[in-house]
């Protein structure tokens, strides 16, 4: 338990956990719970030290998200006055991956921000998905993972591949 720094309770969990996974359908759910993508768009470059990205959904409303460029801390205006996101993944300006989080007036989401080719977009998660290792191997190409390391990427194909393969002496 102290090895992989769970309680004794989360221990127990995982352990009776997984022997229940029988499908890949069932690993999916395990690793990450639906729905966790509710959404993406793209964000304006910044003015005045904010970054704003534009989310629409399907019924064409829409999630305006005012980023700031130091702390990355979000807002949102809402009817009711300024909310935020749970929490904000991304990228530092040293290569690392962060997280921001937030406290109060959340509106129960959370997001990551990505490049390709110097345009940034924001993706809207489940809060519990913005730094899971997915994010991290998928829209980050691996930056924060401390046990894996990207060997191949097979893009263009109309699905991205990314091949990883464990970093064993990194193991405690």
């Amino acid at each position: 338990m102290e090895r992989y720094n769970y309680s004794k309770d989360e221990a127990t969990k995982i352990y009776y956990d997984l022997p229940t996974i029988i499908s890949p359908s069932d690993a999916n759910t395990w690793v990450s719970s639906w729905p966790s993508i509710l959404g993406s768009g793209g964000c304006d470059s910044s003015k005045n030290g904010t970054m704003t990205c534009k989310i629409i959904f399907r019924d064409n409303q829409g999630l305006i998200i005012d980023i700031d460029d130091k702390t990355h801390k979000t807002s949102i205006k809402t009817q009711t006055g300024t909310s935020h996101l749970n929490s904000l993944s991304y990228i530092d300006e040293n290569g690392n991956f962060s997280v921001t989080t937030e406290d109060k007036n959340t509106i129960g989401y959370s997001a990551t921000i990505i490049e390709n080719n110097g345009a940034k977009s924001i993706i809207l998660m489940d809060p519990t998905f913005a730094s899971s290792v997915f994010v991290k191997m998928f829209y980050h190409k691996g930056k924060g993972l401390k046990y894996y390391e990207l060997f191949r990427t097979d893009e263009g194909s109309g699905f991205d591949v990314y091949t990883y393969k464990a970093k064993w002496t990194a193991l405690p």
